[in-house]
Parts: C-alpha cells; structure tokens; sequence
C-alpha cells in the first residue's frame, strides 16, 4: 500500500486544501500527529515501536500561516513559494500587531522573512510567530515575503 503522502497528487491536495481555505477566510486544524492503523495521514510513522518522521507529509503541510490580523480580513493568498499577502480593514481602536506563524520547520527561518505593510517596509521581530505593525483605520495590504 502507497502512503498518501507518497501519492502522485499528494502535495497538490494539500495545497488546493489550503487554498480553498484561504479562499473563503476558513481556518482548519490538521489532526492526526502519529498513528497506528492502515491510513498513514499522520505525520509519524509507527513502527517497530519506534515513530518515524514523514518529512513529504511535512514538507506538504509547511507555509506561512496568517494567525491574527489587525483588523477585519478580506482575504489571505499564499503563492506556494515566497510570498504571504494578507489585506484587512482596520479601525483606529485596533493597534495590536499582525501575526505570522512561519513553523520551525519551514525551508527559509522566521530571521529570513521580510515585510511591508501598505508597500513600505516594516520591521518582522525575526524570530517566529513574526509579530508585524500594520494596522490603523482603513485598507491595508500587509506582504510577507522569504528571503529565499
């Protein structure tokens, strides 16, 4: 038996997965960590009493995740390479910063991502999740991009 993350199409649902979500502003939490039975979803392999790490199971889920925005969103699109573009509407009541998990396992660090916020550069914190400045009132278009 193949394991899904072996399938020829394998990274192409989960970016398709992770699209739609983007798409309709949904979030979604993946579940299952390790696993003893016949689907091999997980992104542990049992075995021999021992876990095993699926790096393609890994590699398929890691991207740049929006965790808080300072405003209202209006949508969230990730280019499936380098770049995290989120636009949100903000009010004058909201001041807190924006969020972005980059993930411990990602190719490029979190010391590696770069950002701007209504097209000027702004500072990221350099270590992850990046807490970003960008909010006020009105339109804003934050882009978070990797140095890769």
């Amino acid at each position: 038996m193949s394991l899904p993350e072996q399938g020829a199409r394998f990274g192409d649902y989960v970016t398709y997965q992770q699209n739609l979500q983007d798409q309709v502003r949904a979030s979604a939490f993946f579940w299952l960590w390790e696993e003893i039975s016949e689907g091999n979803w997980g992104f542990f392999d049992d075995s021999d009493g021992g876990t095993t790490e699926r790096t393609a199971m890994e590699q398929a889920m890691a991207r740049p995740r929006l965790e808080a925005a300072a405003g209202e969103l209006v949508s969230v699109a990730y280019d499936g390479s380098a770049t995290l573009t989120v636009r949100f509407n903000g009010s004058a009541g909201v001041t807190g910063a924006n969020v972005v998990s980059i993930g411990a396992e990602a190719a490029v660090p979190a010391a590696q991502w770069a950002a701007t916020c209504d097209g000027a550069k702004v500072a990221t914190g350099g270590s992850d999740p990046l807490e970003i400045a960008c909010s006020g009132p009105g339109a804003h278009t934050l882009v978070v991009t990797s140095a890769k």
